[in-house]
């Protein structure tokens, strides 16, 4: 199983990523849940989860500046971002901070699971590259 930290500081929208995830995705182990930006800082810091959803635009820390910031302190977590925002900046920001994908808020289920697919077969990939010794 793969450790998984939603973000978000809308709590239905944190609960439905959470209920969406538990019905369909059993490769994912819910490790938390992060209602604003310092608390989801601090768990990453802490758990090192293997992906993260993570809203661009929360209280305290916004989503891009976690993601530089753990990268900076050899965190290895993976980011799909979701966002309210379908400004360019935002995406071209994510995609250098090498986020997975970047869904726009309201949330498509399809999309979701879809991004959730891609990200396990990189993180199976990866593991397996770590097991055989290919990837440092």
């Amino acid at each position: 199983m793969y450790k998984l930290l939603i973000c978000d500081d809308e709590a239905i929208i944190r609960n439905g990523l959470k209920a969406i995830i538990e019905k369909t995705c059993t490769d994912y182990d819910i490790i938390g849940l992060a209602s604003n930006g310092f608390e989801a800082h601090e768990m990453i810091l802490f758990e090192e989860p293997d992906l993260v959803l993570m809203d661009i635009n929360m209280p305290g820390m916004t989503g891009l500046e976690i993601m530089e910031n753990v990268q900076t302190q050899g965190i290895h977590s993976k980011f799909i971002i979701i966002s309210g925002y379908d400004e360019f900046q935002y995406a071209q920001k994510a995609v250098k901070l090498r986020a997975l994908d970047y869904i726009l808020k309201p949330i498509d289920r399809e999309k979701l699971l879809q991004s959730l697919e891609t990200a396990l077969h990189d993180l199976i990939k990866e593991h397996h590259a770590k097991k055989e010794g290919t990837l440092s």
